[in-house]
């Protein structure tokens, strides 16, 4: 089953003759404490 929401996502990747198996997930870590605001900007941007 997948989250609701999805639906959209998948369509998208659809559309560009992509699949689930094209995603990835990024995980990034910060070493220093000065980056954590400039972080959390670029993480909240839209």
């Amino acid at each position: 089953m997948r989250p609701a929401g999805s639906a959209n996502v998948l369509a998208c990747l659809a559309g560009a003759g992509l699949g689930v198996s094209s995603l990835v997930k990024v995980t990034t870590f910060l070493l220093k404490r000065e980056y954590a605001d400039a972080n959390s900007a670029i993480i909240t941007r839209r």
